[in-house]
């Protein structure tokens, strides 16, 4: 597929999982087995936005919570250029209990996922806040092939996921925001919450105190109430409670 075809065609798509099967051809196109995009901009959130094809790999990667503990990811939220696996070195221990690190390695590698390219990407979306987001593409046979495409094709793979991901998160959100019209018959274009107040929404949604979120945000408890009196105020809730629950049915955040 050339590339000005491939980035036509990711453009065309009109649903995520029409996007979801041309991401997998354009994979598979080079090489690829599989491919994931996550999003990774909020580490607060227990179960983020998942996209792949990468089968029961997967559901191992979220019942083992390995999301919170992925060096890959932890890179991919502080870098603009795509990496593969081997450039971080993995802890090597001895004695003593192995580290999530290593296990998550190992699980990768009992689904013969030898290597992985990252690509990161980070944009703002719709209503003006910065997001992250990155996509895995995963490889499976001999790693010296590996290095090869990444070394003829490194450019056209970042070019196209870039395209990829934007058009996955522009369709995702316009299905967000066709659901919350229908459910509750509200314009949420209006509301327009900082990053910060839909951060303290998010914990405060995960049952914490406005000490614990501002022990975790690293900010002054004053300011984190600040927050949330303001998320308050433009939502019109009644409480914090009320506030939690108006912005995840107006998708202002994730349950």
């Amino acid at each position: 597929m050339k590339l000005h075809s491939a980035i036509s065609n990711i453009e065309k798509c009109e649903s995520v999982s029409e996007a979801r099967e041309l991401i997998q051809e354009i994979a598979e196109n080079y090489g690829f087995s599989s491919f994931t995009i996550l999003d990774s901009g909020n580490a607060y959130q227990a179960a983020p936005f998942y996209l792949g094809t990468v089968g029961d790999w997967e559901a191992v990667y979220r019942s083992n919570a390995f999301v919170h503990i992925d060096p890959f990811v932890s890179k991919a939220r502080r870098v603009n250029i795509p990496f593969d696996w081997a450039s971080m070195p993995m802890p090597h221990v001895r004695t003593g209990p192995k580290p999530r690190v290593a296990r998550l390695m190992e699980a990768a590698s009992d689904f013969s996922l030898r290597e992985g390219l990252v690509v990161p990407f980070h944009f703002k979306d719709q209503s003006g806040h910065s997001m992250s987001s990155l996509c895995v593409l995963f490889w499976t046979e001999e790693v010296r092939k590996f290095y090869r495409v990444v070394h003829d094709c490194g450019f056209e793979l970042h070019l196209l996921l870039i395209y990829a991901m934007q058009k996955v998160h522009d369709l995702r959100d316009a299905q967000k925001r066709s659901r919350v019209a229908v459910r509750s018959g509200q314009d949420t274009t209006i509301i327009k919450l900082t990053d910060r107040e839909r951060e303290v929404l998010s914990w405060a949604g995960r049952g914490k105190t406005i000490w614990e979120t501002a022990e975790i945000l690293k900010i002054a408890e004053l300011t984190a109430e600040t927050h949330v009196r303001n998320a308050i105020r433009k939502l019109e809730a009644s409480n914090k409670t009320h506030a939690v629950a108006r912005s995840i049915t107006m998708g202002l955040i994730d349950p």
